[in-house]
């Protein structure tokens, strides 16, 4: 959880040579300092909200249609997993029990022209992916377990909860 690793961090002076290495050393120290303190005050799972709902699914009994409410989320990693607005998901399912997870997932973004010609992405839009699955996956954080009873698709368990 807290890495027994010591960090290390850009020390800036007058008159230093900044490269792109040095910028990107300062965001890995930053982001590394936010996980470990993740791990260590929030623990992993849910922080809030993060609710599923199963939708109407139009008659069709192995289409799993959800609504997941606005949370947030800490994974195995530190890492913060964010919904911001209600998210629809709708997946074909041909088991009787899946879980629903999420998984923050990193896009290169906005390409940028380089000196010397050809173009670089210039940043990088962090996102979130909804995962069903019939077991537990290695990855991410488990929300919620939807069963198939009767025809109907139901929420069998909210997983993924830090005991409060």
């Amino acid at each position: 959880m807290c890495a027994d690793i010591p960090l290390s961090r850009p020390r800036y002076y007058t008159g230093q040579l900044l490269t792109a290495a040095d910028f990107q050393a300062e965001q890995d120290y930053l982001r590394e300092k936010m996980r470990r303190h993740n791990l260590c005050v929030l623990g992993i799972g849910v922080v809030a909200g993060l609710n599923v709902t199963v939708d109407a699914d139009s008659g069709n009994a192995n289409v799993l249609a959800i609504t997941i409410s606005p949370g947030c989320a800490i994974d195995a990693h530190g890492e913060e997993i964010s919904v911001c607005e209600p998210m629809q998901y709708k997946h074909a399912v041909v088991v009787e029990a899946v879980y629903v997870s999420l998984r923050k997932i990193e896009v290169p973004a906005d390409p940028a022209p380089i000196a010397g010609g050809g173009t670089e992405f210039s940043r990088i839009l962090e996102t979130t992916a909804v995962e069903i699955s019939e077991d537990i996956p290695g990855n991410g954080v488990v929300i919620a377990r939807v069963a198939r009873i009767g025809g109907r698709w139901v929420i069998e368990a909210r997983t993924g909860e830090k005991p409060r």
